[in-house]
């Protein structure tokens, strides 16, 4: 039986990324007492339901007595090498606490030790004074790492009731209709929203340049109008294209989903994720992610933003909306992603000075619409 140990990481994904690269059959967590009140439930939910990993116990250590934390570490150890199992140790994400612990008893005990690297995620092994090494006697697993393990990982649950069609881009067909309305925006984003409001209500507007983007959606087959005087008359030819320009944001957020699609895996527009995991038909607290994908094993947290950087009060426009938006998204990457999560912001504003300098320290990178 291949037994591994390791010492809870505050980020989860540290607690589980052996067993999701190797066939493990038991798992032995050394930690602190909040942690394991925390991470119990969800490691073994998770252990269980995507690694079939058989065992899964924790074992409460001190955060102050090193000497007592070994003694137990070592007794669990031996119990297992006594047993005739194979035991390795793994130090992804632990503290210095249990580096030091773990690495007295390896020597000692002969027992090997890895670690993967960040952010590539690389296995490194430190095989000294053992036998044999997880790499070279354990057989490897390709378990696929998607959003909906991720997020479980963190104690949330996407809801799949909250999902809108006209953002399901599944259909070829209305891929290709998409991308053609993206050809208009592109040349006229900074006037997408007054062309929206024009289409549906605003009679008072740019006539003629309106008229013209209409035109456009016309000849790709997206809508017909007419227009008699002050009179205005849209046909949409599917009720898709209708709520595809419905909201200002949502050609953004399907192009840049079909961007993000080419970099990265399982990647998802207007997912609304539940922060507690628990699906109720009211009340609950959760975030519309506009476009999320994993590269790997990290999520990537994609904020669009048409325009709504720049806001409006009694003065006029101000930029208001610029820490606003930096703070909602790295707010949810914190919740959602932990400490590996990638963060972007997609916006045609142009984000300079002390804003720019504000999502350089959060770890937000700013892209324009592609």
């Amino acid at each position: 039986m291949v037994v591994v140990f390791e010492f809870l990481s505050d980020d989860p994904l540290d607690n589980i990324i052996t067993p999701l690269n190797f066939k493990v059959d038991k798992v032995v967590y050394f930690g602190y007492h909040n942690s394991i009140e925390e991470q119990e439930k969800k490691i073994r939910s998770l252990l269980k339901e995507y690694c079939d990993v058989r065992s899964c116990d924790f074992r409460e250590l001190s955060a102050k007595n090193l000497m007592n934390n070994c003694d137990k570490m070592r007794a669990e150890i031996k119990k297992e090498q006594e047993a005739g199992n194979e035991v390795y140790c793994d130090i992804t994400g632990g503290d210095e606490l249990a580096l030091v612990a773990f690495g007295r008893i390896s020597v000692e005990l002969k027992v090997p030790i890895h670690m993967f690297e960040l952010p590539s995620w690389k296995l490194l092994e430190f095989d000294e004074g053992a036998e044999y090494s997880i790499s070279g006697s354990v057989e490897r697993r390709n378990i696929k790492y998607g959003l909906d393990m991720h997020v479980g990982l963190y104690g949330a649950k996407v809801n799949y009731k909250k999902r809108k069609d006209e953002k399901d881009l599944s259909d070829e067909e209305y891929r290709r209709d998409v991308q053609a309305i993206a050809e208009v925006y592109f040349e006229n984003m900074e006037d997408w929203g007054r062309f929206l409001n024009y289409l549906h209500n605003d009679n008072k507007a740019d006539v003629i340049r309106f008229n013209e983007m209409m035109d456009r959606l016309a000849d790709a087959g997206i809508l017909r109008y007419a227009v008699n005087g002050n009179r205005k008359d849209v046909k949409y030819l599917k009720t898709s294209f209708k709520d595809c320009l419905q909201h200002v944001g949502t050609i953004l957020e399907l192009t840049t989903l079909m961007d993000a699609e080419k970099r990265y895996s399982d990647v998802r527009v207007g997912e609304s994720i539940d922060w507690d995991g628990v699906i109720h038909d009211r009340g609950d607290v959760y975030n519309e992610i506009d476009v999320i994908g994993m590269d790997g094993y990290t999520p990537v947290f994609i904020s669009c933003k048409n325009g709504q950087l720049l806001k409006r009060d009694g003065n006029g426009v101000t930029d208001n909306g610029y820490l606003e938006a930096l703070y909602e998204l790295n707010t949810v990457a914190h919740r959602l992603g932990g400490k590996y999560a990638k963060k972007v912001l997609v916006t045609w504003v142009n984000v300079t000075g002390a804003y720019l300098e504000r999502a350089k320290e959060m770890g937000i990178e700013i892209h324009e619409p592609k």
